[in-house]
């Protein structure tokens, strides 16, 4: 089963460790083989790639942009996401100049490419064009399943229309 990801590189007041816990829960209930498609990114993207490797499921990753690794912050994130970049089975490397576009770009080909979607998303609108709401609106438009976990309320939920 192709398993994409989207959600907050950070977000102030989220329990990542309650993510973690209902991530690896939700992902070793599935009955098949995960592939988990993700940009790799900082935040809720990591901590996906790390889970689906810990149930047996391969990766494949959606680079969003040239030089993507100068948009992380921390050191840990950028070797983190090194490491789980060499773990992947399949690269896809897009080649966008603009950021902001290039991470809903890669966002879609995710949502496109997968059966389903988690989200780890406060379910907030999003602050510009292609963050985690927009990436759930178009998953959704296109009639693929959207798990919402939210950090902040710690509650998980199927997404809908």
């Amino acid at each position: 089963m192709n398993i994409g990801i989207t959600g907050h590189q950070e977000r102030e007041g989220a329990d990542w460790a309650w993510v973690r816990c209902v991530l690896a829960g939700y992902l070793a209930r599935q009955d098949t083989l995960i592939v988990g498609w993700t940009s790799l990114a900082a935040g809720a993207d990591q901590l996906f790639a790390q889970e689906v490797l810990a149930v047996g499921g391969s990766l494949n990753a959606v680079i969003p942009i040239l030089d993507y690794a100068e948009f992380f912050e921390a050191d840990q994130n950028i070797m983190e996401y090194l490491r789980l970049l060499k773990m992947c089975v399949r690269i896809i490397q897009l080649e966008n100049r603009d950021h902001q576009s290039a991470f809903f770009a890669a966002s879609k080909l995710i949502v496109e490419r997968c059966d389903l979607l988690v989200a780890v998303w406060d379910e907030e609108p999003s602050h510009g064009r292609g963050g985690t709401a927009d990436v759930v609106s178009f998953a959704l438009q296109n009639h693929r399943i959207v798990t919402i976990l939210n950090p902040i309320t710690r509650i998980m939920r199927v997404g809908t229309l």
